[in-house]
């Protein structure tokens, strides 16, 4: 019996480092993607438009190189 539920832990435990490995490598594709565009909605508040006019020197700042 107690073979049994060892038996029955060790299997648990092997399922579950296989799913915490393949969720970890479930965004390893994209790494590196330079073809991706991100979307951003924002309202027109002062802020938001403040957000705006300081997008184009962000992007510049944050540019990688490939």
């Amino acid at each position: 019996m107690r073979r049994r539920k060892k038996r029955g832990a060790m299997l648990v435990a092997g399922v579950g480092a296989l799913c915490l490995t393949l969720t970890a490598c479930a965004g390893a594709g994209s790494f590196g993607a330079s073809d991706q565009t991100d979307t951003i909605a924002m309202v027109s508040n002062s802020q938001m438009q403040d957000a705006r006019a300081l997008s184009a020197q962000f992007e510049e700042e944050n540019r990688t190189s490939t």
